[in-house]
């Protein structure tokens, strides 16, 4: 059928072949290849196939994906018909895939037969590939052709070998060998390694095979080769616990690890046969196990007393030993050693240890650079009050120094409810050595500890300064005493702090906010009166100019209750309030109004202007004619002002550079129409006014750019209205939408 000569015929054939070769019908692609135009190295859409996912893309040559489903009479047929079995990696998809009885050998026969090359510079490399799969077979075809054992920019080989711990060991090791023989080089770079992050922590081809596979034969192999040994392998090969992986590389000399790390006993006995025994390491080898015979034959063989024996000695032998094995250090080590095991006392929480190592003479002493403030806090964490009766109590030596390193243990000891270590702290210890007042009594109220409060507050600390660190991260505003107190809700303590001498206006380190401003955002009256009755300043400047007024914050909250206590109490209606009215209900805004014109009569130039543009954009038909009936001027152009930079998301919506009238016009295609008829038929509305900044325009300018005949039409009645003198008012919305459709 293919051999007629026809357009339908070749439109049918484009149709079958990809279905033909995801069938693998060698015989019906050969019959299309020979009668039709089809090129055989057309990428064809095979989707919802469940091929390998081997780094391609779902489009896919013929001889691609016959590769990767081992089709031989297919990949016949496609070589035969001139397919290039190097312009897409055809060989490297053979390779990725695993076939059984010898498939995969004769797949990469053929390729390699029709010309594969071995060595290609981009994309996968082949020896690579068949190495990772651990087929010795492939890798002795491919090192036949000529593959490049250690290919220039690329992983090598071996190191995709010794990665394939998944695969059979016994082909991994005859692979690893087979590259070996072939000159795989044994110290190559590790540089190029394309592993993830995380694992690419080699320094050696020792290194990956111990940590990887472990196995011994293959190690032995790479010893045999000449693997160099690097200071890590012992530590790596430890982990993995194999005694016989860990016997062959003693006897080979590779030194035994420095860390232990919760080693079985067994491998630190069998270290200790290849550690001499007068070293630093064989006594602590020795502590480790825990054998005091064994400790002091060590010891009686010449092995030197250093800070890590002792260290390791903590908990595997009694005090006594340990006190012993310190004084028989040698005289330039006694000061290491003592600092080595108050440390390690301390972290462990050992009472008697640090008892007896007061006891010791003088000595030795504990220095400032003993650096115990962590583990002073871990203790205090922990409510270890015998650690700290030995270390800090009235009679104790270590005193005068251990107090210096104490600052951060009170305020972890609150935190964690530590009692009997808040008590001796506070016994024992003057209060600012302990840490900054204002965090140590936020923490107090955190913890509800009345009683704690009440004892810092007695010792005088400072309750005005600002807390330089927050709550485990809680406190991102760095605030005063006070402001956490607001935000604790307990107006005992308010009081408190505040006959204590609270600054009421007080703002933090990185807020305008003052107390009151953060009492009307939680909505506690009774706390807002607390502080108006104390006399904080309603109108704080540094809250208003921040827009963090304790009225914007009544008007943001939506609280009409609120806002009506503020402005009883004279707070002043600043801008940002009114513009965050704009978004809570028409009633709150109208009081803002009603009171603003009760007071002062007029509206001065500018007042309200951004709060009109929202009420435009944000097509709210009552605030609009509320803001216009007040006096509010739609030809004012808004500028930028401080008091929306803590709320941009406000701020975001403004104009800036634009009037009312300007706004109203350029956004005519979503305004409401009944908007833009108030805006127009104002009584301050000035048409021939300047309505835009950047570029300069007027409002008649803005509506004729705005190409809508309404627009101009409505601008023009408007203008010719103020002409005349006349000033009429807004049109119904029903009439308005007529007069437009008239017009067009």
């Amino acid at each position: 059928m293919f051999s007629i000569r026809s357009p339908a015929v070749e439109a049918l054939a484009e149709s079958l072949f990809p279905f033909a070769v995801k069938a693998g019908d060698a015989v019906t692609v050969q019959e299309i290849l020979q009668h039709t135009t089809i090129d055989p190295d057309t990428r064809i859409g095979l989707p919802d196939l469940e091929t390998p996912r081997i780094g391609l893309l779902d489009l896919q040559t013929p001889l691609q994906f016959a590769c990767t489903r081992g089709f031989l009479e297919l990949v016949r047929v496609l070589l035969d018909a001139r397919a290039d079995v190097n312009k897409f990696p055809a060989l490297s998809c053979a390779l990725r895939v695993g076939f059984a009885d010898g498939h995969g050998a004769a797949l990469v026969k053929i390729l390699l037969q029709a010309g594969a090359n071995v060595n290609p510079e981009t994309g996968d490399f082949p020896l690579s590939v068949a190495a990772a799969n651990g087929d010795a077979v492939a890798v002795s075809l491919l090192l036949d052709a000529g593959a490049n054992v250690n290919p220039l920019f690329k992983t090598p080989p071996l190191v995709h070998a010794l990665r394939s711990s998944f695969m059979d060991v016994e082909n991994v090791t005859a692979v690893v060998r087979q590259l070996l023989e072939a000159g795989a080089m044994i110290d190559g770079p590790m540089w190029n390694v394309d592993l993830p992050d995380e694992e690419d922590n080699w320094d050696t081809m020792l290194e990956l095979a111990a940590d990887l596979n472990g196995d011994i034969e293959l190690i032995s192999l790479l010893m045999e080769y000449g693997a160099p040994v690097s200071d890590g392998l012992m530590e790596i090969a430890s982990s993995y616990e194999n005694i016989d992986v860990l016997q062959l590389l003693l006897e080979r000399g590779v030194r035994p690890p420095r860390k232990l790390d919760d080693l079985p006993e067994e491998i630190v006995k069998l270290f200790m046969k290849y550690e001499p025994w007068n070293s630093a390491q064989a006594l602590i080898y020795a502590a480790y196990i825990g054998d005091n015979d064994l400790i002091k034959s060590v010891f009686e063989a010449g092995a030197p007393v250093t800070p890590s024996a002792l260290e390791t000695m903590i908990g595997e032998v009694d005090t006594a030993m340990v006190i012993a094995f310190l004084n028989a250090a040698a005289d330039e080590r006694k000061q290491d050693c003592f600092k080595a095991v108050l440390c390690k006392a301390i972290l462990v929480k050992d009472v008697g240890l640090i008892e007896a190592l007061h006891a010791l003479e003088g000595e030795f002493e504990l220095h400032s650079d003993f650096w115990l403030d962590a583990k002073f806090r871990h203790a205090a964490r922990e409510n270890c009050v015998g650690l700290f009766r030995a270390l800090i109590g009235p009679k104790s030596r270590f005193r005068p120094n251990a107090i210096e390193h104490l600052k951060g243990s009170l305020i972890e000891a609150i935190l964690h409810e530590s009692r009997d270590v808040i008590e001796i702290l506070l016994r024992t210890c003057p209060i600012e050595i302990l840490g900054d007042g204002p965090h140590l009594l936020a923490a107090a109220m955190k913890k509800r500890n009345t009683e704690l409060f009440h004892h810092l507050l007695r010792s005088g600390v400072a309750v005005n300064e600002i807390k330089q660190q927050g709550l485990k991260g809680e406190d991102a505003e760095h605030r005063t005493v006070l402001s956490e107190a607001v935000d604790t809700g307990d107006c005992l303590i308010i009081r408190e702090l505040i006959y204590a001498g609270a600054e009421l206006n007080a703002k933090g380190l990185y807020s305008d906010r003052a107390p009151l401003s953060l009492a009307v955002e939680n909505g506690d009256v009774a706390i807002i009166n607390i502080l108006i009755e104390a006399g904080a300043d309603i109108n704080a400047p540094h809250a208003t100019l921040s827009g963090s007024s304790a009225l914007f914050e009544a008007v943001w909250k939506g609280s009409l209750l609120l806002v009506q206590k503020l402005l009883d109490h004279g707070a002043n209606i600043d801008e940002a309030a009114l513009v965050a009215a704009v978004f809570r209900p028409t009633s709150i805004l109208l009081l803002l109004l009603q009171t603003h014109q009760a007071r002062y009569r007029i509206i001065p130039h500018g007042y309200g202007c951004e709060a009109l543009q929202l009420a435009i954009t944000e097509n709210q038909r009552d605030k609009t004619e509320a803001l216009l009936k007040f006096g509010v001027q739609v030809n004012w152009i808004a500028r930028a002002k401080p008091g929306l930079k803590r709320y941009l998301l406000l701020e975001a919506k403004l104009h800036y550079g634009l009037s009312a009238l300007g706004v109203a016009v350029e956004g005519m295609g979503h305004i409401d129409p009944f908007i833009v008829t108030l805006i127009l038929n104002s009584p301050n509305s000035k048409i021939n006014a300047l309505a835009k900044t950047q570029p300069s325009r007027t409002g008649l300018d803005l509506a004729i750019e705005q190409n809508s005949v309404p627009a101009v039409g409505e601008t023009n009645q408007a203008w010719s209205g103020c002409e005349q003198g006349r000033y009429p008012g807004p049109s119904p919305h029903t009439s308005s939408i007529s007069r437009r459709n008239e017009q067009l």
